[in-house]
């Protein structure tokens, strides 16, 4: 009964469109994201997060950021720019001496309209799964830790977890496939919100259904997007970086081929004296800023190389909080 009346109440719908052996994993998953408890905020850091207007960089376009979080652009892409938390991690790794402070103030304030409004049930499960990871790679730059040290961002974090664990990208025979590795590393990075967790099962489980989705027999990628091919290669790696610092290696074997595999298609393409452009250009990031991901190509462990980079996505590991 308890369990008939936790699916009436907590669970949307969308879940029942997951393949079947998801499913009870999913809700398994979404309960004990729902026993976390959330953490008292700093009221004063969200009363005076947010003072005067600035150009805030997302990669490929500088812009102030709007009270609704949106860009002014018929492109829908390019509206949604500041709701995906991209330019946190652009600004954070462009400069050597980025302001900390305005990043955090401008995070505080993008929560707060969030939190406040109970909006984020309603954010698109993708723009959901850039908003978690780029909180949590934010944090793991600032503090070389996978637990959110502010309450704040930690809240957040939690309450956009179970949207998204309830609305994964499984659409049947329009699910994007692509989209579904996001929604993955989202809810992997973040998973050591919950504390002493060391299940897995939900993870295993959503992986083996990706790789039916996602990936052709040699375990590459099939996508005619020079671009997309370095994204995905980039959440890849991220995944397995995460596994490997939490000493995860159940889930690190099982997505590390997948990222090796990739990472030759992106040894291949970045040898040329110019990086073949072809196929669809992707809104979240440049592709410089992802061009690092071809110095780890002929590591034997490539998520243990990384901290020694200076430039775009290769800051992240080896960003210095001063």
């Amino acid at each position: 009964m308890r369990l008939i009346n936790f699916l009436k109440v907590r669970i949307d719908e969308n879940i029942f469109l997951y393949p079947t052996q998801l499913i009870f994993p999913s809700i398994i998953y979404h309960k004990k994201l729902d026993k976390v408890k959330l953490k008292t905020p700093n009221k004063k850091i969200i009363k005076n997060s947010f003072s005067g207007r600035i150009l805030i960089d997302h990669g490929i376009v500088k812009a102030e950021i709007q009270d609704n979080w949106l860009l002014d652009s018929s492109d829908e892409e390019i509206s949604y720019l500041p709701r995906r938390l991209f330019w946190l991690i652009y600004e954070l790794t462009k400069l050597n001496n980025p302001n900390i402070t305005l990043l955090d103030n401008y995070l505080n304030k993008f929560i707060s309209y969030f939190y406040d409004s109970n909006y984020i049930k309603y954010l698109p499960p993708y723009i959901l799964s850039e908003c978690i990871s780029n909180i949590i790679l934010f944090n793991r730059a600032k503090n070389k830790s996978w637990i959110i040290k502010d309450n704040f961002h930690n809240n957040f974090a939690i309450l956009a977890c179970k949207s998204l664990v309830s609305n994964i990208e499984f659409r049947g025979s329009f699910s994007t496939c692509n989209h579904l590795i996001n929604n993955f590393r989202a809810l992997y990075l973040s998973s050591r919100l919950i504390q002493r967790n060391k299940d897995n099962s939900f993870f295993l489980v959503f992986w083996e259904k990706i790789k039916k989705k996602v990936f052709i027999k040699s375990g590459k990628i099939a996508d005619g997007s020079v671009h997309y091919h370095f994204l995905i290669t980039r959440w890849l790696f991220e995944i397995c970086i995460c596994a490997y610092e939490l000493n995860d290696y159940e889930i690190l074997n099982k997505v590390n081929p997948y990222l090796k595999s990739n990472l030759e298609i992106v040894g291949y393409l970045s040898r040329a004296d110019v990086l073949p452009l072809f196929g669809d250009l992707s809104p979240d990031c440049p592709v410089e800023w992802l061009l690092p991901i071809a110095n780890y190509v002929k590591e034997s462990c490539p998520y243990s190389a990384v901290g020694n980079g200076t430039k775009g996505w290769d800051r992240i590991w080896s960003f210095e909080n001063f």
